[in-house]
């Protein structure tokens, strides 16, 4: 186990009478976090993770339409240009033929049929042969490493890759989806001259905003209980906001020059923040993981009474928590922390919380309350730390106090759900 590192601040109280000092101590240290859902409660820890890639068919739907439409942009300039080159070859008939009767007239019918009825020479028609369409290719959705982002994200921890009694995690990547909006605004800028006199002058800014999302479906499979959820998830629009610029046709041309690279980024971004949530979501449900925990310690001293229990409770407790985390025996934990306990137990049989002189008074009592849930919750016992939650909600606690109060409540629910899930 790797050696733990031990934080401690201390908050010290001075009482009138017996000078009792009272240190909170923060201690941070390591648990494995029981699972709210297990997915396997006995035998080997097995999970399998897969990438449906969904989106692949979009790219090949819109690479089959870009085809298509670049098929069908063939076929039509195929065909007006037979019918150009047919027009073509009928004009050039045409004006062979009229050339020929014009060639064999007098010079004296050429000068009368050019002056009295405005006719001459043959003019050839001018024609322009066709087009081709320009069919633009959309943007596909980017082809992620499925294996890389099955094996980083869809494992939750605790779980090994074998296959004996494996869950299967699935997510299937239904693909980037994007929209672009021009915006602009009215802004009035004062401003003043050198005798102090303010101007105020409209200015109108312009950006654009791209509403962008990556939808995924999470599918969890237990090996015994089959199906255990089944997702549509990050179905909500992001909002990238561009900088602002002085033009409309200046924000449109940033649009355009940069709109790939943008998009490109954008798509990266989405599928790693959504793949790191499905990661927590993984991990905080069905995972055994390695957690954090600052809880708060009080123990007593004083030159004039006798405290020794609590130092032996406090030093007990201290130890226990610092063998909870996994590699060290559990059951020698326990035993700490029961002893610790049962100290604390015995002292608050005693306490006299209107007497401020006494040994065991209000702030005292406060003190062994709180040392009391901490243990019970590390010991499985939630009725006792329920009562205790109880008994300190009616005391006339500070500020920082019902604090941690709500704190001490907030943690107690979450580890009996756990509990209560792995039972």
């Amino acid at each position: 186990m790797k050696k733990l590192m031990l934080t401690a601040a201390f908050a010290v109280v001075s009482l009138m009478g017996i000078s009792q000092d009272i240190d909170r101590k923060e201690i941070k240290f390591d648990f494995i976090r029981l699972p709210l859902k297990p997915l396997v409660k006995s035998g080997d820890k097995n999970a399998k993770g897969e990438i449906i890639p969904e989106y692949l068919k979009k790219n090949e739907e819109m690479r089959t339409a870009f085809n298509k439409k670049k098929e069908e942009a063939e076929q039509k300039y195929l065909m007006d240009l037979a019918l150009y080159q047919e027009e073509v070859k009928r004009e050039d008939e045409r004006y062979q033929k009229e050339m020929e009767a014009y060639n064999k007239k007098s010079a004296a019918k050429k000068v009368f049929e050019k002056q009295v009825l405005e006719e001459g020479k043959p003019i050839k028609k001018a024609m322009y042969p066709p087009s081709k369409q320009t069919i633009t290719e959309e943007r596909y959705n980017k082809v992620f490493n499925h294996d890389a982002l099955a094996g980083e994200y869809l494992r939750p921890d605790g779980f090994g890759s074998g296959n004996v009694n494996a869950a299967l995690i699935s997510v299937t990547m239904l693909g980037f989806e994007s929209s672009v909006d021009f915006k602009s605004k009215q802004n009035n800028v004062i401003s003043k001259n050198s005798a102090g006199q303010a101007t105020t002058t409209t200015v109108t800014v312009y950006w654009y905003e791209v509403k962008y999302r990556h939808p995924m479906r999470l599918k969890v499979v237990s090996p015994s209980m089959g199906v255990v959820s089944d997702d549509l998830m990050f179905n909500d629009d992001k909002t990238f906001k561009s900088g602002e610029f002085k033009g409309d046709y200046e924000c449109r041309n940033a649009w355009n020059s940069s709109k790939d690279a943008t998009l490109t980024r954008l798509e990266d971004q989405v599928v790693n923040e959504n793949f790191a949530a499905i990661r927590t979501q993984l991990n905080n449900q069905y995972g055994y993981s390695k957690t954090n925990r600052t809880a708060d310690l009080y123990n007593v001293s004083s030159k004039k009474v006798d405290y020794t229990n609590f130092n032996k409770a406090y030093e007990s407790a201290f130890e226990g928590l610092m063998l909870l985390y996994e590699g060290v025996n559990p059951t020698r934990a326990k035993e700490k922390l029961s002893a610790a306990a049962a100290i604390w137990d015995s002292e608050l049989a005693t306490s006299t919380p209107k007497d401020k002189k006494s040994r065991v008074n209000a702030d005292v009592t406060t003190a062994l309350l709180f040392n009391i849930i901490e243990a019970n919750i590390w010991l499985g016992n939630f009725n006792r730390a329920e009562d205790c939650l109880n008994k300190l909600n009616l005391m006339d606690l500070s500020r920082k106090e019902r604090n941690r109060l709500e704190e001490a409540r907030t943690f107690f629910k979450d580890m009996k759900e756990r509990a209560a899930a792995n039972a």
